[in-house]
């Protein structure tokens, strides 16, 4: 950790360097959107999706990373690994909902049940309303909010008692300023 006297002094919980704490030992957790879109930067930041599997499985739990892209998940489920996690890769396209349904099944064959559903997939496409197309805003509905609710819908009868329904929103949606119209 840096000192506080340092410009740059953030905590190991801020930078993801803390140590586990077994807080979610025994946990079974799917996360959405557990991918990385490639980014052309030399030292890209870990996507949400990504940091909250690799997090969840140093704190003991089993993760199932889910994503449309099986290169980005297959990647995050490699660094829960490293963790000395269970984690498995699924791959979905939750803009289906047959794959919905299709994804809880197999995360809860999969860890042997859920204990957990984190929902961080999302995108933006078009610009503002006047700039967007009906089907782009299809295309975003089905994926931000659609989604959510059908995998929730699904998870919900498999989910063991206790359970735990995370949502994530991105920050986007408390501007109006970002010209993402949803």
């Amino acid at each position: 950790m840096t000192s506080p006297a340092d410009d740059a002094y953030l905590p190991d919980e801020a930078t993801g360097t803390a140590p586990g704490r077994g807080r979610l030992t025994g946990r079974r957790i799917l996360v959405v959107g557990a991918g990385t879109r490639p980014c052309p930067d030399p030292d890209p930041p870990m996507g949400n999706g990504r940091a909250i599997s690799v997090l969840a499985a140093r704190e003991g739990a089993a993760v199932a990373c889910a994503d449309k892209d099986r290169a980005a998940a297959a990647e995050t489920a490699r660094l829960a690994r490293a963790e000395g996690a269970t984690a498995e890769v699924l791959v979905a396209d939750v803009s289906e909902p047959q794959a919905c349904a299709d994804l809880v099944t197999a995360a809860a064959a999969a860890l042997g049940g859920l204990d957990g559903l984190v929902l961080n997939v999302g995108f933006a496409l078009g610009r503002g309303i006047t700039g967007t197309t009906a089907q782009e805003w299809d295309e975003v509905f089905a994926v931000n909010t659609r989604a959510h609710f059908l995998v929730s819908a699904a998870a919900l009868p498999v989910l063991a008692p206790r359970s735990s329904i995370v949502y994530i929103s991105s920050a986007a949606s408390l501007r109006a300023a970002t010209g993402a119209p949803l």
